[in-house]
């Protein structure tokens, strides 16, 4: 017997050859559908294990991300005229400027690719939204510090006498600091008002159907 296939000795070398590479054929079709079996058995244990996907959260509001990417733009837009006008004015300023209006354009370039995910982002896992709220943290933090230096920039121009004669540079810092402080103050208040209390609630939802 060849694996459990018994070979019948038949009166010629001819037919007991034939017999025999048939009985290992067959032989070696049934160990290969053991295996077969046996993968299917291990593919579906795992498809057991990893049980139900994850379930999505609906983005809270895609217009109020929409309106933050257009706040965002017009800030890099005035900071981004704002450095163009004070390197073509050549009017003189102690203050750094034109070193505060270059960091409010990458500030507002990054925060205008952020809201552009989040407009197109319409469903995303409980783990994305939380990335996002560290992300949204981050920036906040980012933005504080910048804004707190902002002030500070323009207490500087108007108890000194460094910008007198670049009147062109002192508007562009009022209208540049005061858009940043006002956009940072817009993203933190959907982000507490709109945002998570939204996310909130469909967990609390999705925890109550479990």
């Amino acid at each position: 017997s060849h694996g459990g296939c018994e070979l019948r000795r038949l009166p010629r070398r001819g037919r007991a050859r034939t017999s025999s590479a048939a009985c290992v054929r067959s032989c070696q079709q049934s160990a290969s559908g053991l295996e077969r079996g046996a993968l299917a058995s291990e593919t579906a244990m795992v498809v057991r294990n990893v049980g139900r996907p994850a379930p999505l959260l609906d983005n809270p509001s895609v217009a109020l991300c929409v309106v933050l990417l257009g706040a965002n733009v017009l800030l890099f837009l005035v900071s981004s005229s704002g450095v163009i006008a004070i390197s073509t004015l050549r009017q003189s300023c102690d203050v750094p400027v034109w070193y505060f209006m270059i960091l409010v354009g990458f500030i507002s370039m990054g925060s205008c690719v952020f809201f552009m995910r989040m407009a197109l982002l319409e469903h995303g896992s409980d783990v994305q939204w939380l990335q996002i709220g560290g992300a949204v943290c981050l920036m906040a933090l980012v933005k504080a510090a910048v804004v707190f230096w902002g002030v500070l920039i323009i207490i500087q121009i108007y108890k000194g006498n460094q910008c007198q004669d670049a009147q062109g540079v002192v508007g562009f810092a009022y209208v540049c600091t005061a858009l940043f402080v006002v956009n940072t103050g817009v993203c933190l208040l959907v982000a507490k008002l709109v945002f998570l209390p939204s996310l909130t609630l469909q967990l609390f939802k999705l925890r109550q159907l479990k």
